[in-house]
């Protein structure tokens, strides 16, 4: 989540509703279909959800 590796060593096994209890916002991508993206200029900013070309 951090986008500064693509290095699987870094990743990380974590519990989901721990997740959502420190970051909520991220509960509003949890319908986002397969093969859809989303970002946001910053984290007081509505989620730009859109389909990949």
């Amino acid at each position: 989540m951090c986008n500064t590796t693509d290095d699987p060593d870094d990743g990380m096994v974590i519990c989901m509703g721990c997740f959502i209890s420190k970051f909520p916002e991220m509960i509003d991508l949890a319908d986002l279909p397969k093969g859809w993206d989303a970002f946001r200029e910053d984290k007081n900013q509505p989620w730009d959800k859109q389909q990949f070309e």
